[in-house]
């Protein structure tokens, strides 16, 4: 009696149980890799980027807009709408399955979405609890429409591509918590990574693809794109704000031929605000150790005299690369990307606080000084120059 009772109680509390009523299948969801984000007139252009499972084959097969026939692992849907959901919602009505945030990786801006202003944009993302915060957040030169549907060779999708080699070029790219934290500080202006379309000549002349690239850094004054860093600039402002992945130095050594390149492998960037008969001044002290990985010179790197001038030479390109990063942030777009008041703040907060409402006056004449301090580690196996050989000599 006392087992039936049992079973009778565990075949009622089985009627109240609802199953997977809301499961999702796999086949009724559209993955979204990457978004891209255009401004149009008074309209947002969307952009998405969404894998399609069942034409996965081998990597560098072709890919592009259209249905799922002829190979291709992902397509591209465009839609315009008053606000980044309006896009999302047109979208979604012409899409047999349902639009899935959680899986997307990267988020790309476009040069006129950017130079109007991203803060409305993050706001929205950021507020939805299926966007992952943990997306990188890039810009581009051009539409960002453009920039995801680009040639991939090594990786099965673009939006996978582009991720990588933000991953390679600079030490944690910036994601949407990232640059939801920076337009809430005072004191600090944001930089994203920066895409561009370069054309690249493949086995002949003739053969001429187009690849998306990452092209330097885009310079933002609050949430507004103000212009741009590319080269050893874009190199300095990732040292001084140390964000640069492994960045690799190239310069001359004095009263010799040829270059020196360097690999920083271990660095420390200490940013210091002084005040100096009510001025502020900063010193960035920047120490690193380092690989010499090519020594195209007549110097030999067997001698301890040679390796303090190369140690030597080293610094004082570290030096320039950073002034002439943070020269043009501070003269030519009024940007402290540097950060330069939140390390005031940081450091002396009653400070900030008395100069905080006139520093967009005071940013661009504060001086600021480099100090940078090179060590090399390793010079490599071969310490001297291969020279020409003693029978050569005459000729």
């Amino acid at each position: 009696m006392k087992l039936f009772r049992v079973l009778v109680f565990s075949l009622f509390f089985c009627l109240l149980l609802t199953g997977c009523w809301d499961r999702k299948e796999i086949n009724d969801i559209a993955f979204v890799l990457a978004t891209g984000i255009d401004k149009e007139s008074n309209l947002y252009r969307v952009t998405l980027q969404i894998a399609l499972p069942g034409q996965m084959g081998a990597i560098g097969s072709a890919g592009g807009s259209g249905g799922t026939g002829g190979g291709k692992s992902w397509l591209l849907d465009s839609a315009t709408g008053n606000s980044i959901r309006d896009a999302n919602q047109r979208q979604q009505e012409s899409l047999s399955r349902l639009l899935y945030f959680s899986h997307r990786r990267i988020i790309v801006i476009g040069e006129n979405m950017a130079r109007a202003g991203i803060e409305p944009i993050i706001e929205v993302i950021s507020s939805v609890p299926q966007n992952r915060v943990s997306s990188y957040v890039l810009a581009t030169r051009g539409a960002a429409k453009n920039a995801l549907n680009n040639q991939t060779k090594m990786e099965k999708f673009p939006a996978e591509k582009i991720r990588k080699v933000a991953d390679i070029w600079m030490n944690n790219p910036p994601t949407i918590k990232d640059v939801a934290n920076v337009l809430q500080t005072e004191g600090i202006d944001l930089t994203l990574p920066l895409l561009a379309e370069v054309k690249k000549n493949q086995l002949t002349p003739e053969d001429v693809k187009e690849y998306i690239n990452i092209d330097g850094l885009a310079v933002f004054k609050r949430d507004k794109l103000v212009g741009s860093l590319e080269g050893n600039q874009a190199r300095g402002i990732l040292l001084a704000t140390n964000k640069a992945e492994t960045p690799i130095v190239t310069f001359r050594v004095p009263q010799t031929n040829g270059r020196v390149s360097i690999l920083c492998r271990n660095y420390k960037v200490d940013l210091q605000p002084t005040i100096q008969n009510n001025k502020i001044n900063l010193t960035i002290n920047f120490k690193a150790d380092v690989y010499v990985l090519a020594n195209e010179s007549n110097a030999a790197l067997g001698t301890g005299d040679i390796i303090q001038k190369i140690e030597q030479a080293a610094a004082s390109e570290v030096e320039k690369e950073i002034q002439d990063g943070v020269r043009t942030l501070q003269q030519k777009y009024h940007s402290d990307a540097l950060g330069i008041g939140d390390t005031l703040y940081r450091h002396n907060p009653k400070v900030w606080n008395r100069y905080k409402d006139n520093w967009d006056t005071l940013y661009p004449k504060i001086p600021v000084k480099v100090n940078a301090l090179i060590h090399i580690e390793q010079t490599g196996s071969l310490t001297t120059p291969l020279g020409p050989r003693q029978g050569d000599l005459s000729k």
